[in-house]
């Protein structure tokens, strides 16, 4: 079985965004949602989202780079970024260090796959998962229910699909699988600084914090990956809106119902061993027993 780390409190630097052509990305960092743009970095637990029209290029360590392709939904996961879920679009992932390096991942709600040097591209859709490996060693990533197991060593050029969890298997990839995939993915991904000049690093823009309509479908990604959650987006709950929203769905996050309605202190309900028990009245003593009134 693969374990794949949760999100760790202290965010680090898995990343830097150096081409981000087309429209804006946002960014949902804590619980409050920016504008980002080339120069931004990505951090560990970060919820990234591409528009209609752009094309997103991010260097991490170990001489890798990955692209988002438009209309993509990923979330860092892992304090050193080293596995990215992948909850809709496309991304391509170029892991290509001086040494043997460590495993990168990226993994959908279906498919995936880990390279220590290789590269392969990976698209996420509602109902279908899809892998192509490029070249280098890349092993396929299968989850199943509550894990994610490694499947098998791939070789350059498979293909592979997955649909309603029945996986397919090509020596190429298919013609509508290349007719969708964005055209820049069909280059290689530009290695080091683009142009010789080093990125200007740079603020994402806050808009607001985040709604519940920004995160639901985040909060019901399989349940080893939402490990922090409760204590990321708990301070959300003072708006009225969210709570809302989120007890008419907490069949989809039953994790939030103790949460959202806790059980009430024991010494409100009266009941149970760890009931207060009342105090008992001190006995009074009879007059006779009374001593003389001081003056």
């Amino acid at each position: 079985m693969l374990a794949i780390a949760s999100p760790q409190a202290s965010a680090q630097q898995p990343g830097v965004v150096k081409i981000a052509d087309g429209p804006p990305f946002t960014i949902i960092r804590g619980d409050r949602l920016f504008e980002a743009a080339k120069g931004v970095k990505l951090l560990a637990g970060d919820f990234i989202e591409t528009q209609p029209g752009s094309f997103t290029v991010a260097d991490l360590p170990a001489s890798t780079v990955v692209a988002f392709g438009p209309s993509t939904r990923l979330y860092v996961l892992g304090a050193d970024g080293s596995t990215l879920v992948v909850l809709r679009g496309w991304l391509k992932l170029d892991a290509h260090p001086t040494g043997e390096g460590v495993p990168r991942r990226a993994i959908a709600m279906q498919l995936g796959a880990t390279v220590r040097q290789g590269v392969f591209v990976l698209h996420a859709s509602d109902h279908r998962d899809e892998v192509f490996q490029e070249s280098g060693v890349m092993t396929l990533l299968v989850r199943d229910d509550a894990v994610t197991r490694n499947n098998r060593e791939s070789k350059i050029t498979q293909y592979f699909a997955r649909e309603d969890h029945n996986l397919t298997v090509a020596p190429r990839p298919t013609a509508p699988f290349v007719a969708e995939m964005p055209v820049q993915f069909r280059d290689p991904l530009p290695e080091g600084p683009v142009g010789g000049a080093v990125v200007k690093v740079t603020e994402p823009k806050l808009i607001r914090d985040v709604s519940y309509a920004d995160v639901a479908d985040w909060l019901t990604i399989p349940r080893e990956w939402r490990t922090g959650f409760i204590r990321r987006f708990r301070g959300r709950l003072k708006d009225r809106a969210f709570f809302s929203a989120m007890d008419a769905h907490l069949s989809s996050h039953p994790e939030w119902t103790l949460i959202l309605h806790p059980p009430p202190p024991p010494d409100e309900t009266g009941t149970g061993p760890d009931a207060a028990k009342p105090t008992p009245p001190v006995p009074r003593r009879p007059e006779k027993e009374r001593g003389p009134v001081q003056p």
